[in-house]
């Protein structure tokens, strides 16, 4: 899943390593979910037009982004 060798993973990888490994793949999922909404957005547009959807964030927002209070 990871390409990691099993010996290495269970007896000389540090919890930081581990730590760095977990954000590296969290951060690749959250890159490959926002170039997906592109997608979906352009897709949208070109057959809508800027009617609606002025930008990618308007389709559907993540969990991972804040809602900017003012």
């Amino acid at each position: 899943m990871i390409g990691i060798d099993p010996e290495y993973f269970w007896n000389r990888m540090s919890k930081d390593e581990l730590t760095a490994i977990c954000k590296a793949k969290n951060e690749a999922g959250k890159t490959s979910w926002e170039q997906t909404r592109l997608i979906c957005f352009w897709n949208v547009v070109s057959m809508n037009g800027f009617k609606v959807y002025k930008k990618p964030e308007d389709l559907f927002k993540f969990s991972w982004e804040k809602k900017s209070k003012k």
